[in-house]
């Protein structure tokens, strides 16, 4: 909301009637893209009977469309469920699809089915599963006997290994040397390369970045069947323009704004000619 009729002050508005305003003012702009998805959406003529949702009184309620109103076809007289007929203009319509509300219906009995199902699956998994642990313990004692079989086998074959391993230490200690004279040359020319592969990758990652950027903007959201934000950040990002335009202006501009139209009137009348709106 502007202060100014270009470059002239208004006069001040009221603290509460300026918040009712601000309110019926924030969801604008999605009105107005809504009835242009709708207008583009709904045909010509041929209306009747199409299934919709409403915005009333905070909540969206549906109803089907019985026909255009005015000349210029930006509103609609729409009956809902409970048998009332309501005028609304596109910008608070949506379209409505009844098949998947049908198929909503019948999953939600098949839900309760499959639960039924899965119960009775559930107690005779239990009785199995009751017979199993008993197999299992049965198991475990054999497991049991067969370890300690198995460790002392372990303990042999150990002693036998660390006479081998003696032999075997003098000889990975000449060949480790070998290996790291070899490898500072190889990490002397791996280096060269990558910091050629760096310098390619940066440009490619560039134009990846700018790519997915424009996808972004590109994509909008169906506004003939997108309700939008019902929650107050429309009228913060609204208020939000009014402060700033506030701190913007010019401390002259804000002296020069009347009280009240019949002031301003008063002031610039000569004596002669001042005569009170309200009749005095």
């Amino acid at each position: 909301m502007k202060d100014k009729y270009h470059n002239t002050p208004l006069p001040r508005i009221p603290v509460k009637v300026r918040q009712m305003l601000e309110k019926e003012l924030a969801p604008l702009p999605q009105y107005r893209k809504r009835m242009a998805a709708m207008l583009k959406a709904l045909p010509p003529k041929k209306v009747a009977g199409t299934a919709v949702e409403v915005y009333r009184n905070g909540d969206w309620t549906p109803g089907h469309i019985k026909g255009y109103t005015g000349h210029l076809k930006r509103k609609v007289t729409i009956l809902l469920e409970d048998g009332s007929v309501v005028t609304s203009h596109l910008g608070k319509v949506v379209l409505r699809d009844e098949k998947v509300e049908k198929d909503v219906d019948k999953e939600d009995k098949e839900k309760e089915h499959d639960k039924e199902k899965e119960k009775e699956k559930e107690k005779e998994h239990d009785k199995e599963k009751e017979k199993d642990q008993e197999k299992e313990k049965e198991k475990e004692k054999d497991e049991e006997k067969k370890e300690k079989k198995d460790k002392e086998k372990e303990k042999d074959k150990e002693k036998e290994k660390d006479k081998d391993d003696d032999s075997d230490k003098e000889e990975k200690k000449k060949d480790k040397k070998r290996k790291k004279d070899s490898s500072r040359s190889r990490s002397r020319s791996r280096s060269r390369s990558r910091s050629r592969g760096r310098r390619g990758r940066s440009g490619s990652s560039e134009h990846r970045s700018r790519s997915r950027a424009r996808h972004a903007r590109k994509s909008s959201p169906d506004w003939a069947r997108d309700k939008g934000s019902v929650d107050d950040s429309a009228l913060d990002e609204l208020r939000k323009k009014g402060r700033e335009e506030a701190v913007c202006s010019v401390g002259k501009s804000y002296a020069r704004r009347p009280t009240t139209v019949e002031g301003e009137m008063w002031r610039g009348s000569g004596s002669e000619a001042r005569v009170s709106l309200l009749g005095e």
